[in-house]
């Protein structure tokens, strides 16, 4: 009985060590060659600045949160499965990220002045990323079908980030200067409201799927 569950605990670090892995180098490798795409598009004005939103940054990764959560609600309560996003542990993991993005993007702005993370402080956003992603699956069970928990853990990622924004733009944390704009998802399809989702979900999703792979 020990050795299998000394057995088990192996495999499952295993696990979560090459979904790290793989989140990096997958992630990494993707961003290097994405095209640098933005297309911001101006909602309103707030004090002396203009809110904008990026279509590829911000809006796309929304949309899909949507679309993605309409067809696996659906799913599950056609197959009789456990309904996905909801429940305190989805909610309270989207509060989590934007808590730590405001904590990341709050220190980023003090230490040097930026809205905008550096490409090595980047690089280590994606394995904290992914490892998100990981205890997000180890926590969610069994019974939300492992496509499904991607799903999720994208959403958290994206809702977090978007979040995260929202909140420095109301309260006056970032601002930039007169007659500029601030815009939502501003990085394109390089910003972390949509890749902090991808990070998760990959981290989630590849766990799953080696773990299965390795106890079975």
């Amino acid at each position: 009985m020990k050795g299998s569950r000394f057995d088990r605990f192996i495999k499952t670090l295993l696990a979560v060590m090459l979904s790290l892995l793989v989140t990096e180098f997958s992630c990494s490798g993707v961003s290097l060659v994405l095209p640098r795409l933005s297309a911001p598009v101006g909602l309103f004005s707030l004090r002396s600045e203009v809110v904008a939103l990026d279509i590829y940054g911000a809006f796309l990764p929304l949309l899909l949160c949507v679309g993605l959560g309409f067809e696996f609600r659906h799913f599950a309560r056609l197959k009789g499965r456990t309904i996905p996003y909801q429940g305190i542990q989805f909610w309270l993991s989207i509060l989590l990220v934007t808590l730590f993005a405001l904590a990341l993007f709050g220190f980023v702005q003090e230490t040097s002045g930026s809205m905008v993370l550096s490409n090595f402080e980047a690089l280590f956003v994606i394995p904290f990323g992914g490892l998100l992603g990981v205890l997000y699956a180890i926590k969610r069970g069994v019974e939300v079908q492992s496509s499904a928990v991607g799903a999720e853990t994208f959403a958290i990622g994206v809702l977090g980030m978007f979040l995260s924004d929202m909140v420095r733009t109301f309260s006056g944390w970032s601002q930039v200067p007169a007659g500029s704009a601030i815009v939502w998802g501003g990085g394109g399809l390089h910003d972390l409201v949509l890749w902090f989702g991808v990070y998760l979900a990959v981290g989630a999703f590849s766990y799953r799927l080696l773990l299965s792979r390795l106890v079975h």
